[in-house]
């Protein structure tokens, strides 16, 4: 049987986010773009380690952050693989915060999430910026709770 576009399919399009030691897990509808990675340009002030710059998108200067400097992990270089995925900014600090880039260390990759390719990951890793983990098609990944990672990075403007 064909589908069509206003089906419900009960699979979610996904993006699986490669970061140093972590993948993360994120609906396509909070990522708005992913380009090339360029080196940020540098914010005075105090600011946080994971706060690594600003960058130019589409006549936006966005905040670009390492989510692992903001979990707590080292910083690894970038590859020459590495991207920068532009997200949505969630929750109530979405007005102070749209967007904001996250490096990527190589090509972010689809998936399509569904009750039978995921399952709860007990043995992840343990953050308030995390929501959960997650087991999908058989490799570890976390889920942001996109809140309180756009509350974060905000406050730190």
């Amino acid at each position: 049987m064909k589908q069509g576009a206003g089906e419900i399919v009960g699979r979610v399009r996904s993006t699986i986010i490669p970061l140093h030691g972590l993948e993360l897990l994120v609906p396509n509808a909070v990522i708005a773009e992913v380009v090339e990675y360029k080196a940020p340009q540098a914010i005075e002030g105090n600011l946080p380690r994971w706060l690594l710059g600003a960058m130019a998108w589409r006549g936006l200067t966005l905040p670009l952050v390492s989510l692992e400097f903001l979990l707590g992990k080292k910083q690894i270089p970038s590859t020459t693989r590495g991207r920068i995925v532009v997200l949505y900014g969630l929750g109530p600090a979405r007005k102070q915060l749209p967007y904001f880039g996250m490096v990527s260390r190589d090509l972010p990759r689809l998936v399509h999430v569904g009750n039978v390719n995921i399952e709860p990951d007990e043995g992840g890793i343990s953050s308030p910026l995390l929501a959960t983990n997650v087991v999908i098609d058989g490799s570890r990944a976390s889920i942001p709770d996109f809140d309180k990672m756009t509350a974060s990075i905000g406050s730190a403007l």
